[in-house]
């Protein structure tokens, strides 16, 4: 049996390149996991979107960091995230909320950026996206302006969700 490697992920990183560019899109990254220790081939993962994007501040929050900030900026919403069973329900319930009130990128921690964001985000774009498989949103990768209805829609959706489905 092969012991796994841990690496630590950094929570926090500013950008280490002003690259003078502008797009509606804040440029920073973010990605959450339990804790920021992860086995080497998560951090192998998540340093990609560090490496290829410079210019973007990362940010990892992981359990304690997400229930902080709802409880600091969601407050109504801290009753029904502490219900949700399931650690992937409550990961989807941040990143719909924290992508409404910051913007910027968020990519699963288990996906690696093969091209940096500045080839791909239109500068103009208020929001990125791809349909998922079953023509739904694509949740792995949120692309987006603070502030877009679309992702207060979509965490109240999943509250709505865990509410009606004690399965989450």
């Amino acid at each position: 049996l092969q012991m796994t490697e841990y690496s630590i992920i950094p929570k926090v990183l500013p950008a280490r390149d002003s690259m003078k560019y502008e797009q509606k899109i804040p440029k920073i990254i973010w990605q959450t996991m339990k804790t920021n220790l992860v086995p080497v081939f998560m951090k192998n993962y998540a340093d990609t979107w560090i490496k290829m994007n410079p210019e973007y501040e990362y940010r990892l929050h992981d359990d304690d960091d997400i229930l902080d900030f709802i409880k600091n900026d969601f407050p109504d919403y801290l009753e029904g995230y502490k219900k949700i069973k399931y650690g992937a329900s409550k990961a989807d319930l941040w990143r719909y909320l924290i992508i409404y009130k910051y913007g910027g990128v968020y990519a699963d921690i288990d996906c690696t950026c093969i091209n940096p964001l500045r080839q791909w985000i239109d500068p103009n774009a208020a929001y990125v996206t791809q349909l998922g498989i079953n023509k739904d949103i694509c949740q792995w990768l949120i692309i987006s302006v603070p502030q877009n209805p679309i992702f207060l829609k979509a965490a109240q959706k999943t509250l709505q969700n865990s509410e009606n489905n004690s399965s989450h």
